[in-house]
């Protein structure tokens, strides 16, 4: 059982609860693929994220999903500032408030098969 510091995520500006119960945290931290994405951005806790646990390497899905990502998706733990050799936590089991997760297409949940959007 994960701690229940997990349970709540806030958005730095906005402190919305993104995620409601948190259930599985991959294990250690991913690189994030900065590419497309622009240093200082903030990357927003519940942002869907295609991920690479053999590289342990993940990058945001912004623009739809890619059948090379349908595998191995998950959600972003915690705001991320984008910067060189930024690392992320994933969570790939979770409640979440759906209105709350930015960018979350009904394609995207439908491959995210272990978070549930309340």
């Amino acid at each position: 059982m994960i701690s229940t510091d997990f349970n709540q995520v806030h958005h730095r500006n906005t402190l919305q609860t993104v995620f409601l119960q948190v259930f599985e945290v991959l294990p250690g931290t991913f690189h994030l693929d900065s590419l497309g994405l622009y240093e200082g951005q903030i990357i927003p806790a519940g942002s869907v994220v295609g991920f690479n646990d053999a590289n342990r390497t993940a990058s945001v899905i912004c623009c739809g999903l890619q059948k090379t990502n349908t595998a191995s998706l998950g959600l972003v733990y915690e705001d991320t500032t984008v910067k060189p050799g930024a690392k992320i936590i994933i969570v790939s089991r979770a409640f979440v408030d759906k209105s709350k997760v930015p960018a979350c297409t009904a394609d995207l949940q439908a491959f995210l098969h272990k978070i549930v959007f309340l």
